[in-house]
């Protein structure tokens, strides 16, 4: 194949890192024509160049089950309150941070942050800074997403491609909570600087006031629902286009769980939150435009990894590559393009849930180090700029429209808190795992 058909998958995503930072209004109003244009571009190809009918099928069938997860999640999210009758000190946010750390696992970045964000910025009230916003980023929004495929929208794409399901908590967890530990200090140190106090006036003797809490059960359910596939189940009905074997019995749960989670939420609590599902619009139509013209990029990839000399390729090396490109474009695709990569340079195939379930379990020469790489680097570098991961222009538009942070621009961003802040302890987590 030729590398030409790797362009409209390179310009979408150098589209969404380059056009908000040049003109904010301008890809608010357009964003759709242009992730749709290279979608359609893409589409038009993989038909009349490529003769390749069942790809762009295929590919909207996988966004699917992607997008179908993370918007159940957001809607169970969104009829959940959390208030907490505290002002914001040290150790009331360095605790707050951590158990987002934590409840990310189970709601996702996205529903966690969007759950969170509120409670953490009016505890804050009248001494709230960009620091705090930025570091909510990097702990809620990203890095403690990275113990279950739940958490992050890159492990659980690695899930639907058949990574266990409890591989992440099994080889994640210590880099995890090195990294939050060394981050959080950080952030007390920071925070214990900032002599203003919060104006918060706590509404009752409760420390936290939980509502809509019958939506845990959706939760619940939604996490069963996980594991309602062919491979567990082998009596689902299935279909079959071309080699790949379908089954929407999950995507019919999912759906069945996020309707009856709106219907019965309290929409007073609904109402609180300003649910609506605008702030995930943008991320909704990104990974239409993601997942199509990811798919002839990685047969790209596939075929030109054939070539590559095995002995060039280390752990260092690739970590430092996936480290990059998750920070600079989303790290979703990234996660895949990477592990599609280094499974066929190992002769295997991403396509083929077998081998995704061999090479996670190291019957490959060093394929689990590899993995843990892919997964730590995707999650953890996600955090680098406000780009690399979806929730990231989520949070920072919450914080300075609702609070009115005036946040750093994306270079600031990056130059300010993530080279100073972030990349030292990455930069740990390489030397101490993954060389």
């Amino acid at each position: 194949m030729s590398i030409l058909f790797t362009f409209p998958f390179i310009f979408l995503l150098l589209s969404v890192a380059i056009v908000p930072v040049i003109s904010t209004p301008f890809w608010e109003r357009n964003y759709k024509k242009i992730i749709f244009s290279f979608t359609g571009i893409t589409i038009l190809m993989e038909l009349f160049i490529l003769k390749n009918y069942t790809l762009p099928i295929i590919s909207f069938i996988e966004y699917t089950q992607f997008i179908t997860f993370i918007i159940v999640l957001y809607v169970i999210s969104g009829g959940i309150m959390i208030k907490v009758n505290t002002k914001g000190t040290p150790i009331v946010n360095s605790i707050m941070l951590f158990c987002g750390s934590i409840l990310t696992n189970f709601i996702g970045t996205t529903g966690a942050s969007v759950l969170l964000i509120k409670p953490y910025m009016k505890i804050n009230k009248n001494r709230l800074k960009p620091y705090h916003i930025i570091f909510f980023i990097y702990i809620v929004c990203n890095i403690g997403g990275c113990l279950s495929p739940i958490g992050d929208p890159p492990l659980f794409a690695g899930f639907l491609k058949g990574i266990p399901f409890f591989w992440t908590l099994k080889h994640n967890f210590l880099p995890w909570l090195l990294i939050n530990m060394t981050l959080i200090t950080i952030f007390y140190i920071l925070d214990s600087r900032n002599k203003n106090k919060s104006a918060y006036e706590s509404e009752s003797n409760k420390l936290i006031e939980l509502s809509g809490a019958k939506n845990i059960i959706f939760i619940v359910l939604t996490i069963m629902s996980i594991f309602v596939n062919p491979m567990v189940f082998k009596s689902l009905p299935t279909f079959n286009i071309g080699e790949h074997e379908i089954c929407f019995v999950r995507e019919m749960l999912l759906v069945i769980i996020g309707v009856l989670a709106f219907k019965f939420s309290d929409k007073k609590v609904l109402k609180q939150n300003n649910f609506s599902l605008e702030p995930i619009t943008e991320l909704i139509v990104l990974f239409v435009g993601i997942f199509i013209t990811m798919s002839p990029a990685l047969l790209t990839i596939e075929e030109y990894s054939n070539n590559i000399d095995k002995s060039l390729v280390t752990p260092t090396l690739f970590y430092w590559v996936i480290a990059f490109f998750s920070s600079f474009l989303d790290n979703t695709p990234t996660f895949i393009n990477s592990l599609a990569l280094i499974m066929s340079i190992y002769g295997a195939d991403i396509y083929n849930r077998l081998d995704v379930v061999a090479f996670s379990n190291g019957f490959y020469q060093n394929s689990i180090t590899y993995l843990k790489i892919i997964c730590l680097t995707s999650v953890f570098f996600g955090g680098f700029t406000y780009i690399g991961n979806g929730p990231n222009f989520i949070i920072k538009t919450i914080a300075e429209k609702e609070s009115g942070v005036k946040m750093p621009s994306f270079f600031g961003y990056i130059f300010k808190y993530s080279c100073l802040y972030l990349l030292p302890n990455l930069i740990l987590i390489w030397l101490i795992f993954c060389r």
